[in-house]
């Protein structure tokens, strides 16, 4: 049984909610998206504004659109791999 996979954007801006990840079972899609995602503490304010992050998600159920909603994060581009 072959699992589906969901690449996905999320768009937002501050603190990445990490919990997320855990939540829809899904990870950044290449280094670049995690580096986005965890700018770290001496990252420039630049990269805590406003970004785009791909993230790839494994099983049969869609991204949770109202929860990233409500960590003020938006879910955009959704594709079936």
């Amino acid at each position: 049984m072959t699992t589906r996979k969901t690449l996905f954007t999320v768009e937002g801006g501050g603190d990445f909610p990490a919990d997320m990840l855990r939540y829809d079972n899904c990870w950044p899609y290449m280094s670049v998206d995690a580096a986005k995602a965890f700018p770290g503490k001496h990252g420039s304010p630049d990269e805590f504004r406003r970004r785009e992050v791909r993230l790839l998600m494994a099983g049969d159920e869609p991204p949770t659109e109202e929860r990233w909603k409500s960590f003020m994060w938006k879910v955009t581009n959704i594709q079936q791999l």
